[in-house]
């Protein structure tokens, strides 16, 4: 699962770089994490929801350190519009951290 959410190969080739320093980059950089975040933001609390979040897959979840995400709303019921819109600034997505800091403790993620 890690390789398939964490990978260099867009900067390897736009930014010139070797493979194993596009993956460092790609791991290790604000962006990436911050992406990894929102990804899991949304994933996991939908997982619990729909009954995927279970004995088999919790442990896996945990390793990478965000399990305590189940806790938070889910989208189940969701407005396609608004989900189809983009998060359009940097600010945007600042604003959605803090959010998510004011209402849980934020799991550090374990990527490595």
């Amino acid at each position: 699962m890690r390789n398939r959410l964490i990978s260099g190969d867009v900067i390897a080739r736009f930014l010139d770089y070797t493979p194993e320093e596009a993956q460092a980059a790609a791991e290790n950089t604000e962006q990436g994490q911050n992406f990894r975040t929102l990804l899991f933001t949304k994933i996991i609390p939908n997982l619990k929801r729909i009954g995927l979040l279970n004995d088999k897959v919790m442990p896996k979840y945990e390793k990478l350190g965000v399990l305590s995400y189940a806790e938070l709303e889910d989208n189940f019921d969701i407005d396609w519009a608004d989900m189809s819109k983009p998060y359009e600034t940097q600010e945007e997505i600042e604003r959605f951290l803090k959010h998510l800091t004011i209402n849980m403790k934020k799991p550090k993620t374990k990527f490595r």
